[in-house]
C-alpha cells in the first residue's frame, strides 16, 4: 500500500478512488490496523443500567445513562443500552444545556410506546 502511493502519489490516489485527502487517510489508517481492531473500541461506552436490556425492561420514571447519538432541530437521540434510542425533546433541555452527540447524559423515561418502539426522555 505504502509503495502503490509512493509510486502513484497521494493526490493522483485521491483522484483515483475519487475521494479527498481526509478520507483517503481515514482509509489508510483503517486498512493498516490489525485484524480484529474496532474503531469504537476506542470512544467512552455508556453506562447501562443492570437489568434494562429491552424496551419491555423500561417503565416511566426509570433513571438511566445514555450516550447522545444525534442532535436534531427537534431534540436528541439517547443511546440507553435498549436497542432503540430515545428521544429527549427540546422542549425538555433547558436552553443552557448544549448537547452534541457523544455526550454521556443522565436520563429518566417519560413515556415508552412498546408497540411503535418510541421511548421519551427527560434530563435528570
Amino acid at each position: 500500500m505504502d509503495n502503490f502511493i509512493s509510486n502513484k502519489g497521494f493526490s493522483t490516489v485521491c483522484t483515483m478512488l475519487e475521494c479527498n485527502p481526509e478520507t483517503l487517510r481515514f482509509i489508510i489508517h483503517g486498512l493498516s490496523q490489525t485484524i480484529g481492531y474496532d474503531i469504537r473500541a476506542d470512544f467512552s461506552k455508556p453506562l447501562f443500567r443492570e437489568g434494562i436490556m429491552s424496551i419491555n425492561d423500561l417503565s416511566v420514571n426509570t433513571h438511566l445513562t445514555g450516550r447522545v447519538t444525534n442532535v436534531t432541530t427537534f431534540g436528541a437521540f439517547v443511546d440507553i443500552g435498549v436497542g432503540h434510542d430515545g428521544l429527549l425533546h427540546k422542549s425538555v433541555i433547558p436552553s443552557s444545556k448544549e448537547l452534541g452527540a457523544g455526550d454521556i447524559i443522565d436520563v429518566v423515561c417519560i413515556n415508552v410506546n412498546k408497540t411503535n418502539n418510541r421511548i421519551q426522555l427527560r434530563l435528570s
